[in-house]
């Protein structure tokens, strides 16, 4: 009985006790499937936890222009009046020097598309000083502005990069390994404000043009104003210390503090 309990993994039970059932059962396997399967998982998720991660700053914004005299503008009137005649329709294309009607010109101040008409009866009166027209500069030069936290303003540097995320564009993103992210955009930080914006709770804007070194030019369907999510790239550390810094309350880690220069400033 000894030998064939230490081959068969169990004892058989004498005769006339009432319980010849429990010869017929065999040992059960689950139980040592599931003990592998947790040990597996468990060895798995260890070794995870000192895969690199690539540390990230995260913000939201919108495209905007660069340069003061490329966003949409609204020509006021000069003078008060009424609206005798319209020369052109929204979406038209105008030079510098079209808009006029028969009283006196109002002029377009540079090459662009009309993108909003504010007064679209004829005899309406105008104020001086009130908008009439909106006009969108045809050589918009495109940047992003994303506002981020004063606690990671410290973090950031002119020249730092950034991935971008542009609504409307598929993208699948890995915050932690931006190298296998698909959809995404490459830019670079070119202004950081010392200012903080209040309209945004408090939080500081950086302004982000295409990285020429990254892979190739924003799309050219973007439009003044879409919303974008960026990434800010920083240092690469083992998973475990990311899960074991957020659920402190940490910041980032740096190899080096970023040192401000002139460029900086605005």
């Amino acid at each position: 009985m000894k030998n064939n309990f230490l081959s068969n993994n169990k004892q058989e039970i004498p005769a006339n006790t009432g319980l010849e059932a429990i010869n017929l059962l065999e040992s059960p396997r689950a139980g040592c499937v599931l003990i592998r399967w947790i040990i597996g998982i468990g060895l798995g998720l260890l070794v995870m936890l000192f895969l690199p991660w690539q540390q990230n700053i995260q913000a939201t914004g919108a495209v905007t222009a660069l340069s003061p005299e490329n966003p949409p503008q609204t020509i006021q009137s000069a003078m008060p009046g009424q609206i005798a005649r319209w020369y052109v329709q929204e979406g038209e294309f105008v030079k510098t020097g079209d808009i006029r009607n028969q009283q006196y010109f109002m002029l377009a101040p540079q090459d662009g598309f009309v993108v909003r008409v504010l007064f679209i009866g004829i005899g309406e009166t105008i104020n001086q000083g009130e908008g009439v027209v909106t006009i969108l500069p045809e050589n918009e030069d495109k940047a992003v502005e994303l506002y981020v936290r004063p606690m990671d303003v410290p973090l950031l540097t002119v020249g730092s990069k950034i991935r971008l995320e542009f609504d409307g564009w598929p993208a699948l993103q890995f915050t932690g390994w931006p190298s296998v992210a698909v959809g995404t955009f490459g830019g670079v930080i070119r202004v950081i404000d010392y200012v903080e914006t209040e309209s945004q709770s408090g939080r500081y804007r950086i302004l982000v043009t295409p990285d020429a070194e990254s892979d190739g030019n924003w799309p050219d369907q973007l439009r003044l104003g879409s919303g974008v999510q960026g990434f800010a790239l920083l240092e690469e550390v083992p998973i475990w210390y990311e899960l074991w810094r957020l659920y402190n309350g940490l910041p980032p880690s740096l190899q080096e503090s970023p040192e401000a220069t002139s460029s900086d400033y605005p």
